[in-house]
C-alpha cells in the first residue's frame, strides 16, 4: 500500500513526519480547527503526539492519514481514510486544510487522489464522508471530488450539529483506471473546476 500519492497540480499526499509538528500546531491554532481534535494541539509536543497517533493508526490498518503538501514540502492540510472497516470494505473520508490553503482547490484535488488511493491501494468498496451542514466549503469539496449526497443526519442528543452525509460507492463506476460518477459529471476528471 503506497504511503505517498502524487496528486494533480503538484500536490503530494504522504504520511505524516515528526518534522511536520510545527505546521500541525499552526493549523490547529486556527479557531476553525480547534474543535477538530479530541485533545488540544497547542504545542509542538502535542502536535508530535497527534502525528504519532496517525502513525499508530496507519500501522494498525485502522486509519490512513496523509499530510497534503505542495511541491516544496509545505504542509497544506490532511486527508484521512478512517476508520476503515475491512469486513465491509468501507472507509470514512475526512480532511482539513491550513487557513492559508483554503479556497484554492487543495482539498478537492487531494480528496480525489485519496479516493483513488482508497479504492486501488486499500481495496475499499465504499467511501463515506460527512460534514456539518453549516460548512459550505466542505460541501464543495465533497461535490467536486465526485461524492454523491446520501442524506442529512439531524442534530440529536449525541450529536451537536446536523451533518450532511455523502458516499462514493456504489455511485461510482470504474472507467479507464479513473473514477467517474454515474451521472457522467466526473469531477475527478476535471479538477480545475473545483470550489
Amino acid at each position: 500500500m503506497r504511503d505517498r500519492v502524487d496528486a494533480s497540480s503538484g500536490l503530494v499526499l504522504r504520511t505524516w513526519r515528526a518534522e511536520d509538528a510545527p505546521a500541525v500546531m499552526a493549523a490547529f491554532a486556527d479557531p476553525l480547527m480547534r474543535s477538530q481534535s479530541v485533545e488540544p494541539v497547542d504545542s509542538v509536543r502535542s502536535a508530535e503526539r497527534w502525528i504519532a497517533a496517525r502513525g499508530d493508526q496507519w500501522a494498525a490498518g485502522s486509519s490512513h492519514s496523509f499530510a497534503v503538501v505542495d511541491g516544496g514540502g509545505l504542509v497544506l492540510g490532511q486527508m484521512c481514510v478512517g476508520p476503515v472497516d475491512r469486513r465491509h470494505g468501507t472507509g470514512w473520508v475526512s480532511y482539513w486544510t491550513a487557513s492559508t490553503a483554503r479556497g484554492r482547490g487543495v482539498a478537492s484535488r487531494a480528496c480525489c487522489a485519496v479516493a483513488q488511493w482508497a479504492f486501488d491501494d486499500a481495496e475499499l468498496f465504499r467511501l463515506e464522508l460527512g460534514h456539518r451542514v453549516n460548512n459550505p466549503a466542505s460541501c464543495g469539496v465533497a461535490r467536486a471530488a465526485g461524492f454523491a449526497v446520501e442524506g442529512q443526519q439531524r442534530r440529536s442528543s449525541n450529536t451537536t450539529v446536523s451533518v450532511t452525509t455523502w458516499n462514493s460507492m456504489p455511485a461510482w463506476q470504474r472507467t479507464g483506471g479513473r473514477f467517474r460518477g454515474e451521472a457522467g459529471s466526473g469531477p475527478c476528471l476535471r479538477v480545475g473546476s473545483e470550489q
